[in-house]
């Protein structure tokens, strides 16, 4: 009742005809979103085979000018292989001359890119008016048994009996939306109930994180003498705590302040805290695949994006380029050693892509997975990870499409460590 009130719908019929509206605006939405992220795939698949063709055509002209070609082409058989097949990919592009400006290409991709991003928002809007306009039509049709059509319109002017009919329905609607009012009300009672259930929870992990934050910085003076490097945090005494401590990630100007733990599984800290209490806002922690040294190629970092903006909802922050300007990297600690990580991409991906890999065939897949991140990448960074760097992937929850993942890539820069003696 008051959500129409709020939108000065006044009538059924205005009812219908904003459904309508918001309908034919997310139908459209989605059509435009849908061309939109199909030129962006043929763009992306098009920059790699772009890419690998400029990459290797040095070797296939010294190939062309080879004297002994069988012996050249066993010694350089990778890049052979996979400047053909760029070659041909092109070819079925329809490209076979010129390239195309890559300059221009990588314009219309940051393009496109945003206008994805700002499609993906909207779309997330409209979907979700459609859904309340549509249960809220079928709630009053449900209550008010409410079905017009021109005959009962032509009906209701008719007669005495007819007239008296009219006010008696009127009367009974007026009851009608009274209820409706009623229950509007108790919906308001429960949803504040939620939230303040919601606000006790989030404080109370926000108050354990708050403590454990006390406990684990090491005060200046307390570092060990003769020592080449001390860790400003006391792996130990978070231990005893928790032995599943693996590390403390810090993104300033954010609330990222938070232990990195990691479970037998990936879902043993999706509800529980560092303590190990049962809650929503879970824990910060490494997928369970990974070393837990960050000695792989691929580390992947998980948290929870909570409505009170702590655990990892500052990632979306990387969305805008004057943040990641004035914040381009952020420090990893582990027991050994601290970590620069030198963020080179941030985007929107879907929970099962290949964002999320952990093995990698050889260099060049890895370099492939480096290249696919920086083009996908919201902001420009001017870093590229290199085939021996190892990279750290920071993911939380978005809400831009079903499923999508907010991600951060990073470079491991390693400043400070302790040698095992």
């Amino acid at each position: 009742m008051m959500f129409l009130q709020e939108n000065n719908l006044l009538s059924y019929a205005q009812l219908q005809a904003k459904i309508a509206e918001v309908q034919t605006l997310y139908s459209d939405t989605a059509e435009t979103l849908k061309g939109v992220e199909q030129r962006l795939s043929d763009m992306a698949l098009l920059i790699k085979h772009m890419e690998n063709y400029r990459r290797t055509l040095p070797v296939y002209q010294e190939y062309r000018q080879a004297g002994n070609k069988d012996r050249f082409y066993r010694q350089n058989e990778s890049a052979l292989i996979v400047h053909e097949a760029a070659k041909k990919a092109l070819r079925e592009l329809g490209i076979d001359g010129k390239l195309p400006n890559f300059a221009e290409l990588k314009k219309e991709h940051d393009r496109l890119t945003q206008e994805k991003t700002s499609l993906y928002r909207e779309y997330g809007n409209l979907k979700k008016q459609v859904k309340e306009y549509d249960t809220i039509k079928t709630n009053i049709d449900q209550i008010l048994d409410w079905q017009p059509t021109p005959e009962q319109d032509r009906q209701k002017t008719k007669g005495k009996h007819e007239l008296l009919q009219r006010k008696a329905s009127e009367e009974k609607r007026k009851i009608l939306w009274s209820i409706l009012l009623l229950i509007s009300v108790c919906v308001f009672l429960f949803a504040a109930y939620q939230l303040i259930s919601q606000y006790m929870t989030y404080r109370a992990a926000e108050n354990e994180y708050e403590s454990l934050a006390g406990i684990a910085y090491i005060e200046d003076g307390e570092t060990e003498n003769g020592a080449d490097y001390q860790s400003p945090i006391d792996f130990a005494a978070l231990a005893a705590i928790n032995p599943d401590i693996i590390g403390w990630i810090v993104i300033d100007g954010t609330n990222i302040d938070y232990p990195i733990v990691q479970g037998s599984d990936n879902d043993a800290y999706l509800h529980k805290t560092f303590s190990g209490e049962r809650n929503s806002s879970g824990s910060i922690f490494l997928d369970c695949r990974n070393a837990p040294d960050f000695s792989d190629r691929n580390s992947i970092v998980y948290g929870h994006k909570m409505k009170n903006g702590s655990m990892f909802a500052g990632l979306t922050e990387y969305k805008e380029q004057g943040f990641y300007e004035q914040h381009p990297a952020f420090t990893l600690y582990t027991p050994d050693a601290e970590y620069r990580c030198e963020v080179f991409a941030a985007y929107v991906t879907s929970g099962v892509s290949e964002t999320y890999t952990l093995d990698f065939i050889g260099d060049m897949d890895f370099t492939g997975y480096i290249n696919e991140a920086v083009s996908r990448s919201l902001v420009k960074t001017g870093v590229t990870p290199a085939a021996k760097d190892r990279i750290v992937t920071l993911s939380t929850c978005d809400y831009t499409y079903g499923n999508a993942r907010m991600v951060v890539h990073a470079r491991l820069v390693r400043e400070n460590f302790v040698e095992n003696i």
